[in-house]
């Protein structure tokens, strides 16, 4: 089922968004496997976040991140914001993806570093399909770690997340609808906890994961933010019924439909054996 944009046309296929704080050659390198790999990246715009106080990412990104990106072409914006922090990561995606310009949005790390050449020629050959693309990654995780999403599903909710684990937010949300689609496209985390020898850096160090504590009303998995994800998971099944595209969430809402079973499934190392999911009622 091929959908056309609830908006007008847009001038770009992917927009990569990327919140970034301290990294210098890190981030460059991320940049260049994403342009140099893809297929076409006159079609593809790259939007970055960076926080007031980043003295040192900027600097870097003014002297040799932005000359290489004018020097390929590649389209490109930066803007820059109180330090929100990790607490508050959905709010940097929430803010870039709102200025992206195209039919799809990559969700990107500035440590992650595309290996695929023609990755965004996978992308493109999916538009029209409103499905969460998931690359293949170092993770094995049962989340796309780096999703890659409509445009529209934006325009639909008003965000990209309405939480910090952005990646959870939007696969759970993908598995509930049944709409969550594996890609051959692969990438390489080059996170300490994942990479011998990367160095556990400033940036590393400061994350603060929110999701096995149901006590705490800032984690995932509280009450409150279960029943804000199931309401986007609503909004966006109303969507896909009005453009003709079938989902599993009636079903899941009537008791007919375990909308998490492939989600378990593919959690095939146990990341998520910490915390029970419930399923919505209708």
């Amino acid at each position: 089922m091929k959908f056309d944009s609830i908006c007008v046309p847009r001038p770009y296929s992917i927009a990569v968004i990327m919140p970034t704080r301290g990294r210098t050659e890190i981030l460059l390198n991320s940049l260049k496997s994403l342009v140099l790999n893809a297929d076409d990246a006159s079609r593809m715009q790259i939007l970055l976040a960076f926080d007031e106080d980043d003295d040192i990412g900027f600097a870097y990104y003014q002297s040799d991140v932005q000359p290489w990106m004018e020097s390929v072409q590649v389209a490109h914006a930066t803007w820059r914001s109180p330090r929100l922090g990790y607490r508050r990561l959905h709010d940097y995606y929430n803010f870039l993806a709102q200025q992206a310009r195209s039919d799809w949005i990559v969700g990107w790390n500035d440590d992650a570093v595309m290996n695929s050449p023609g990755w965004d020629t996978e992308i493109r050959s999916y538009t029209g399909q409103f499905r969460l693309l998931a690359f293949r990654s170092n993770h094995d995780h049962p989340y796309a770690i780096f999703p890659v999403i409509p445009t529209d599903w934006v325009t639909v909710l008003g965000h990209y997340s309405r939480h910090n684990q952005t990646d959870a937010w939007i696969s759970q949300i993908a598995y509930a609808l049944g709409i969550y689609q594996p890609i051959e496209s692969y990438v390489i985390h080059e996170r300490a906890d994942l990479v011998a020898g990367v160095v556990e850096d400033a940036t590393y160090q400061e994350r603060q994961y929110q999701e096995g504590n149901i006590n705490d009303p800032q984690d995932f998995v509280h009450p409150q933010n279960t029943v804000a994800r199931y309401q986007d998971t609503d909004r966006l099944a109303w969507f896909l019924d009005r453009i003709g595209q079938p989902t599993r969430w009636l079903a899941v809402l009537a008791g007919e439909q375990n909308p998490f079973d492939l989600m378990m499934a593919n959690d095939t190392k146990g990341y998520l054996q910490t915390w029970q999911v419930q399923a919505p009622t209708a």
